[in-house]
């Protein structure tokens, strides 16, 4: 994919189900990003805690990722298909951002209408995840 690709050239680690095309090809398990089994959804979660952890830990100040505060459950998407999530829900529990940017996005019949970049403080994610 492509999101995938141009999130590896930045220096930014991907976390993706493992599946038989696509991610498995770019990302190597614990060099550049994490490969979860699909449908483990507890060991994706924890992955993408532990890269935030590690954020926190690198000296950098800011994250700006895409979140999606209008969806409070990460529902089933068709195998190859992204998830939205919302970092503010469970299991992530993300204090609000400190800038949210509404995309509007027109996708999927406005299913994702609510799909924003969200700005946080690493501090605040470091409290807020211990």
């Amino acid at each position: 994919s492509l999101v995938v690709l141009e999130s590896l050239c930045h220096g930014c680690p991907v976390v993706a189900f493992e599946v038989n095309y696509g991610p498995a090809d770019m990302i190597e398990d614990g060099e550049n990003g994490a490969l979860v089994p699909f449908d483990n959804e507890d060991l994706l979660a924890q992955r993408i805690i532990e890269i935030l952890v590690n954020l926190c830990r690198s000296g950098s100040q800011w994250l700006l990722t895409t979140t999606f505060p209008g969806h409070r459950t990460g529902k089933d998407i068709a195998i190859g298909k992204w998830r939205p999530l919302n970092l503010e829900a469970e299991p992530f529990c993300l204090p609000p951002p400190l800038t949210l940017v509404v995309e509007r996005c027109t996708q999927g019949n406005g299913r994702f209408a609510d799909k924003s970049l969200g700005l946080w403080h690493l501090h605040d994610i470091a409290n807020a995840i211990g």
